[in-house]
């Protein structure tokens, strides 16, 4: 709230802007080396069985099936519920497969997180330029410790859902419904929470 209240209001949105995005994403990377939630071990998980053309919906990780997978893969024995398959939607498993391509580790994870979270900084940006509101209100978002705490530190994925229907706001400002929907449908692929 300090944030909010001290950045100076006669500055440009450029310079709102560049301060908000700066701190926001200075604030997420200080949180990256704290212990992830025991969720990112499923995300990993689940994100190696397609990669290994495997559904994730069909096999819950206890399964006598994936034996030969699980014997020497170092997150499976902290996968949490592992009698339970995937509940994830499909695009939420399919970024979790390309992401881990690059590092099958917690950290990849939490980098696609907080990418999506940063995005949905950029979505409040166009949303309140577009209703002529100050963009300080951002830091609302951007700056909350929950959110912080929740997506950089912890990694739940939670943040795709947000970044997915944050566009679907912007769009529907801007009365792009093809758009809209589209993004709508993103981001109930990607948590099914965004039908509510």
């Amino acid at each position: 709230l300090a944030f909010l209240l001290l950045i100076p209001r006669k500055w440009t949105a450029s310079q709102k802007a560049w301060l908000i995005i700066i701190t926001a994403l200075l604030c997420r990377l200080l949180l990256l080396p704290l212990p992830p939630s025991d969720d990112i071990n499923r995300y990993l998980w689940e994100g190696r069985l397609l990669n290994e053309g495997i559904s994730p919906y069909h096999f819950a990780p206890d399964s006598p099936a994936l034996d030969h997978l699980a014997k020497n893969d170092p997150y499976h024995d902290q996968i949490n519920h592992p009698y339970n398959p995937a509940a994830s939607p499909p695009l939420a498993l399919y970024l979790f497969s390309w992401a881990i391509k690059l590092s099958y580790t917690p950290l990849t994870i939490k980098i696609l997180i907080v990418l999506a979270d940063m995005g949905s900084v950029l979505f409040l940006f166009k949303l309140l330029h577009h209703r002529r509101l100050d963009l300080r209100w951002s830091t609302l978002y951007a700056l909350n410790p929950l959110v912080l705490l929740s997506f950089a530190g912890h990694g739940h994925f939670d943040a795709i859902q947000a970044f997915f229907m944050l566009g679907a706001l912007v769009f529907f400002d801007r009365r792009r419904w093809f758009w809209m929907f589209l993004w709508l449908g993103l981001a109930v692929q990607s948590k099914y929470m965004a039908v509510v």
